[in-house]
Formats: structure tokens, C-alpha cells, sequence
């Protein structure tokens, strides 16, 4: 399958609402994979992928991601520019800015989002 090449600036991008809250432009895509840039101001909706993975690079502002998995401890790390981690699939997440104004990141995800499926985001209980 031949995949044609893509371009597109941030301010050109669709912007939706994800199911998490955060305000979400999609990027570049591929059939295997896209970019995103997710801005939150506030706290977003503790949410898991069935088969999606993301990673992650926030750009601007200060916060916090607490993640947790049936494989893995529930956790929280700081989030800061130049920060980047993983999101694997089935793994429960919330974030939030803690830097009085918004926390900015962009996102690989593999699938590519957004997935027509509606069962792939699922709702979850979460930290705050």
C-alpha cells in the first residue's frame, strides 16, 4: 500500500475535543500511525485505549500524568518541557497542568487516531 506524503501546520490542523477533555489537532497520519498536539488546561478525564499506545513530549507548561496498568503499580510523574513517556495500551491515565496555564504536548499514537472504533476509549476512575 502506498502511503502519500503529508504535511500540515499546527494552526491548519482539525481541532476536536477528545474523550479525555483536552482539546486535540491532529497532525500528520499515516495508515500505521499520527502525531497530535494535546493542550490541557485543567484536569482531564482518566480514560485507557484498548489497542492504542501513545508517547509523549510535552512542549510548554508544567503538570503532572499519573498512569496505572494490571501489570504495573499506579504512579505519577512531573511533567515538564522536554519531558517524554509512554502510554501503553489498556493502561489507565489523567493528567493535568499544575503551571497556571496550559500543559501542551505532542503525541505519537500507534494506531492512528483518532479509531473509529467507539469501544477503544474507555472511561476509568482516576487519581483527581
Amino acid at each position: 500500500m502506498t502511503v502519500p506524503f503529508t504535511e500540515i501546520h499546527k494552526d491548519d490542523a482539525p481541532v476536536v475535543t477528545a474523550a479525555d477533555g483536552s482539546t486535540v489537532r491532529i497532525l500528520s497520519k499515516t495508515h500505521m500511525a499520527s502525531s497530535i498536539h494535546v493542550v490541557i488546561e485543567g484536569t482531564s478525564n482518566p480514560i485507557y485505549h484498548h489497542s492504542r499506545d501513545e508517547v509523549w513530549y510535552v512542549i510548554s507548561g508544567e503538570g503532572e500524568m499519573w498512569r496505572r496498568s494490571a501489570m504495573r503499580e499506579a504512579h505519577t510523574i512531573k511533567l515538564t518541557p522536554g519531558m517524554s513517556f509512554t502510554i501503553p495500551k489498556q493502561t489507565t491515565f489523567q493528567y493535568r497542568s499544575t503551571g497556571g496555564g496550559p500543559l501542551e504536548a505532542v503525541c505519537v499514537t500507534i494506531p492512528p487516531w483518532p479509531q473509529p472504533d467507539a469501544d477503544e476509549v474507555v472511561a476509568s476512575a482516576g487519581i483527581w
